[in-house]
């Protein structure tokens, strides 16, 4: 009953390749937000929350005005999964370091 069965071992490799997935998207639209501000504003915001207040600034420039609404709405959902994110990638590398530690 406490053996790692193949199924098991499916179902950590499918978790593990997802989490990638979602924290290699995550930093990709971190990137992109990045990118955005220096282009804009020639300046680069370090943090996930600066560069969200950069980009919704975008919205009240001359001619994005239209783009307001959907620009808060991306980033306000982006800030929502931003403590997901870093517990994900977190909760990842902890592991690691605690393994490497072990004399298994």
């Amino acid at each position: 009953m406490n053996e790692i069965t193949d199924q098991h071992k499916a179902l950590i490799d499918e978790a593990l390749w997802l989490r990638g997935r979602i924290i290699a998207s995550y930093s990709q639209v971190e990137y992109l937000l990045a990118d955005i501000s220096v282009k804009l504003d020639l300046r680069f915001p370090y943090l996930i929350k600066d560069r969200i207040k950069a980009v919704k600034r975008i919205g009240d420039r001359p001619g994005y005005e239209g783009y307001g609404v959907a620009l808060n709405r991306i980033c306000d959902d982006l800030l929502r999964f931003d403590e997901v994110r870093v517990y994900g990638s977190r909760v990842h590398e902890a592991r690691h370091r605690q393994a490497r530690k072990s004399p298994i």
